[in-house]
Formats: C-alpha cells, structure tokens, sequence
C-alpha cells in the first residue's frame, strides 16, 4: 500500500494578552531619546498571528510617547519618545 502524506495548516485564534510578548529595546532612556517597543501577537495557543495589524494592540506611557505603530507577520513595532525631563515612566500593552 502506497504511503500517503498529509499536512495541516495552523491558523492563528484571537490574539491572547497572556502569551503576547512585549520588549522595549533599552531600559535607561536619556531624555527626548527614542527606542523601539517590540510586540509579539500570539494566540492562546502561542501560535503568532501573522495577520495581526495596530489595532490588535494598544502602547501608553506615563509621560513619553507612542508613535510609527507597524506590523509584519505579527511582530509588531513602536517608537517610544521619552519625556523631556527625567524621571521614571510606564509603558502598557492592551490586547
């Protein structure tokens, strides 16, 4: 009997904000200074949704700012301005 082979796609479900990462590419920032803010949209599975766009997430600071928002194949990135004077700040990610 011949072998056959078969294969299965894997679809990504609803982004999940428990298997979503987030990284911020420095964690001492001078003042006006900009780094980027990396996330990756995952499903509860932890399977990364490739379709993901901006408006699967929302990046808030304190006091900096969130800027140039873009995703490709579910790594998405953003600019975060730091304030204009130092002191501590807080970013969030809401999926």
């Amino acid at each position: 009997m011949p072998q056959r082979s078969r294969c299965a796609a894997v679809i990504a479900a609803d982004p999940s904000a428990t298997k979503t990462t987030v990284a911020i590419s420095a964690t001492t920032i001078a003042t006006n200074a900009p780094v980027t803010v990396t996330v990756v949209v995952k499903d509860q599975f932890g399977n990364v949704v490739t379709t993901a766009t901006p408006a699967a997430f929302t990046i808030t600071a304190t006091r900096g700012a969130i800027s140039g928002t873009a995703c490709t194949l579910g790594t998405c990135t953003a600019t975060y301005t730091a304030p204009g004077t130092t002191g501590a700040d807080s970013l969030s990610v809401k999926i």
